[in-house]
């Protein structure tokens, strides 16, 4: 003779499967908030952060006269695809405003200190950025150049430029009466 033993069920009620779908969420929340999702077999991981790279920015003249325009050039690149990149080159020092900013990589606006571009990188492709500036007096420009993009690294870099007077002055007339 075999005996079975009869549980009551005291899970198959409506409010105590109620009680269990709200545990379950809240475990899985709480999962999700300490960073311990596991990964499904065979999917690829996605690296924490991508490194971006930054060449540059270099000058296309050094020195320069106050008046003429030069331009600071530098290049993106990137071991993975980034998203949402940023850059922006700032102007300090002796007298001088942003006049054009390009890249291929997206649009850029400017004010008469600040450039910034966005865009994205694909692999294998960098970007390039360019930037014009006329100076307005002698002294240094000193470039300031940063960027970031979405799960990358911050960069940046600068380039001091040499702005020397915009020439002799003009020789005065000589009085009247006077022989040079």
């Amino acid at each position: 003779m075999s005996v079975t033993t009869v549980r009551p069920n005291r899970l198959r009620s409506p409010r105590s499967r109620a009680l269990r779908r709200v545990l379950a969420l809240f475990g899985g929340l709480l999962l999700a908030l300490s960073g311990t999702l596991a990964i499904a077999p065979g999917a690829a991981a996605r690296p924490s952060a991508v490194n971006l790279t930054l060449s540059g920015p270099t000058d296309s003249a050094d020195p320069v006269q106050a008046g003429m325009s030069y331009t600071y050039n530098y290049t993106l690149s990137a071991d993975n695809d980034v998203f949402g990149v940023e850059t922006s080159l700032t102007l300090s020092g002796a007298s001088a405003t942003i006049t054009a900013a390009t890249s291929d990589m997206g649009p850029c606006t400017f004010t008469a200190t600040t450039a910034s571009c966005t865009g994205e990188i694909f692999l294998p492709d960098s970007r390039s950025v360019a930037v014009t500036v006329t100076p307005n007096a002698a002294g240094t420009v000193t470039a300031d150049v940063f960027a970031t993009g979405s799960d990358a690294n911050d960069v940046d870099g600068s380039q001091s430029t040499t702005i020397e007077s915009s020439g002799p002055p003009a020789p005065s007339p000589a009085p009247a009466g006077m022989t040079p």
